[in-house]
């Protein structure tokens, strides 16, 4: 096990990066760079193999976010892309989107089947071509035990 809420915590912290496959700054030729949405030229990569196949994020004792694939995960938040995971409860799975923030992922059930919910529409192409945004307007979402969770009603604030 590892200490940390996130798993984007973790890619951020100097200590406990390398188990995320750490990071390294790489610079990208001037077409690559403006194929990107954002046109950077300096990008994060991860460095190497994750220790680990798999995260789960403890975010309470009755609710948990689990990301199949780290090694995705971890692509996909330094590409700013979307990647799938899954929303836990005791005797339940709901599949959510975790979409890169500001050192942190926010999660979206509406978008956890492939398909992109209005909130994140617009945004860049997301590697499904669903066209996800890195930047969320989260008006209509809740925090859920420290998580921002983008809901459709109150029927989904309590999954």
């Amino acid at each position: 096990t590892v200490h940390g809420m996130t798993l984007p915590e973790l890619i951020n912290c100097r200590e406990r990066s390398s188990l995320t496959g750490g990071a390294s700054t790489v610079t990208l030729s001037g077409p690559e760079a403006e194929r990107r949405f954002d046109k950077r030229k300096q990008v994060q990569k991860r460095g190497r193999e994750p220790v680990f196949a798999a995260a789960l994020e403890l975010h309470s004792r009755s609710w948990w976010i689990y990301h199949c694939n780290v090694k995705e995960a971890v692509d996909s938040y330094f590409e700013g892309e979307p990647c799938d995971a899954q929303r836990l409860s005791p005797g339940r799975a709901v599949a959510v989107a975790s979409i890169p923030g500001e050192g942190c992922f926010e999660y979206c059930v509406e978008c956890g089947l492939g398909a992109t919910c209005r909130v994140h529409m617009g945004g860049h192409e997301s590697k499904g071509g669903q066209g996800l945004s890195a930047d969320t307007d989260m008006k209509n979402s809740k925090t859920v035990d420290g998580a921002k969770m983008r809901v459709a009603g109150a029927d989904r604030a309590s999954q």
